[in-house]
């Protein structure tokens, strides 16, 4: 019996191929798994990095009260996986995704779409982003693998990594994810982390 580890990895090598790095975690905890990759639809070329974690859906996240009825319907998943779109291997990426991965155990919380996270300090030093917001994934090919994605019976969610400036945040907890959403195509956001991006509020 192939173990769950293994499988996720081998959807998301169909995709992408052999990864670059794959940088374990301790004591077996939550690896995350570098793939390069052309973010261009077309000829010129977009590069930059996939990175996937491998193992948060080994574990349930905390349901509350309404996310239980939630689940109970097929609405909610209680097991996900993180996949975030960046430039470049930084360290701090890294580091980041493991901790997001980690934060429903520790908090004792879930995380789905539209779920935002508020740090006190901007996540990337020098910049004015301060909230990570989790979303769906809108390339097919992810769209696919978090089609493929179970854990003993469970779906699960694969949550796509974007970071918001306060005033982003902000307009997302008064009007909705939507609202954001809808900001989001108007200015063409960038689906690839750019850490000096202006607001967009």
């Amino acid at each position: 019996m192939v173990d769950a580890r293994k499988l996720r990895s081998r959807l998301y090598r169909k995709v992408h191929g052999k990864p670059a790095q794959v940088l374990e975690g301790e004591d077996g905890g939550v690896a995350i798994e570098a793939f390069a990759f052309d973010f261009s639809p077309g000829e010129d070329e977009d590069l930059g990095w996939v990175l996937f974690t491998n193992g948060m859906s080994d574990r349930c996240m905390p349901l509350d009260e309404a996310a239980a009825e939630g689940f109970a319907r097929g609405d909610l998943k209680r097991r996900a996986e993180l996949v975030w779109y960046v430039r470049d291997l930084d360290r701090r990426w890294i580091d980041n995704l493991r901790w997001l991965a980690e934060y429903p155990f520790i908090d004792e919380t879930w995380l789905g779409h539209g779920h935002t996270i508020a740090m006190p300090d901007p996540i990337v030093p020098g910049t004015a982003l301060t909230a990570f917001l989790l979303l769906g994934p809108i390339l097919r090919p992810h769209q696919r693998i978090a089609e493929a994605l179970s854990v003993a019976g469970d779906p699960v969610e694969l949550l796509v990594v974007h970071l918001l400036t306060r005033k982003e945040h902000a307009l997302k907890k008064r009007e909705g994810v939507n609202t954001l959403l809808d900001l989001f195509d108007a200015h063409a956001y960038p689906l690839v982390l750019d850490p000096h991006r202006a607001s967009l509020v």
